[in-house]
């Protein structure tokens, strides 16, 4: 019954051997801050108590917002509920269109020129700590996102630069940046974003903070 003892201790003082030469007392990884093209897991976009709307799913008394498992997108607007004046808040993306189309009556017509839209992105420290960088965190720092609006023939009729705020994010976590733009053109809009626009944080790699979306036909919100 106790032949396993040996072997098991042995297990035992080589994962603690391990665990201690791991803890020097110094955190040598740094922060790599991305926006990834996709979410690994599940992430809040946002806790909402006003009507909301996601995708084509109405929630009367509010919602948690969350990307999971899916692309690195997602958009919100607010208008008005036609019966009592309301706040009424509309999020989607590519996999959860918003309930949107061309004849629809108010408030579900596609995004109106002067309209404020919310673009969501999530922010990703990529760096694996060891046992002393398990507190280590990536600095607040800025987040921002480019927009270039493009029509027929491919001619620029709007750029809008935003840059926003993000808190710190713990190595192998996400935080979601979100930037409200004017809706001041119908064509292709065209996203580029950079982690660590300040360039405050101290990265390992400088060269992975820039990200360029693929141009898509009003925002998703058709």
């Amino acid at each position: 019954m106790n032949e396993n003892k040996p072997c098991l201790n042995i297990l035992l003082m080589l994962g603690l051997s391990i665990f201690i030469s791991s803890c020097d007392g110094k955190c040598e990884e740094k922060p790599d801050l991305v926006i990834p093209p996709f979410i690994n897991g599940s992430v809040q976009v946002a806790n909402e108590f006003r009507y909301t709307v996601v995708g084509g799913l109405d929630y009367p008394s509010g919602t948690q917002v969350f990307l999971s498992n899916t692309t690195n997108e997602f958009y919100s607007v607010v208008r008005s509920n036609p019966f009592n004046g309301q706040p009424l808040v509309f999020y989607w993306n590519i996999n959860s269109p918003p309930p949107f189309f061309q004849g629809a009556n108010y408030p579900n017509q596609p995004l109106q020129i002067g309209e404020e839209v919310f673009v969501h992105r999530c922010v990703f420290n990529q760096s694996f700590p060891d046992f002393d960088c398990l507190t280590k965190d990536a600095s607040s720092s800025k987040t921002e996102m480019k927009v270039v609006v493009k029509v027929q023939n491919g001619q620029i009729v709007d750029e809008q630069i935003k840059t926003e705020q993000t808190p710190s994010i713990p190595a192998g976590q996400y935080r979601v940046a979100s930037f409200p733009i004017i809706i001041n053109g119908l064509g292709t809009y065209e996203l580029k974003f950079k982690t660590n626009a300040d360039e405050l944080v101290d990265e390992r790699d400088f060269t992975n903070n820039e990200y360029i979306e693929d141009p898509s036909k009003n925002l998703g919100g058709g």
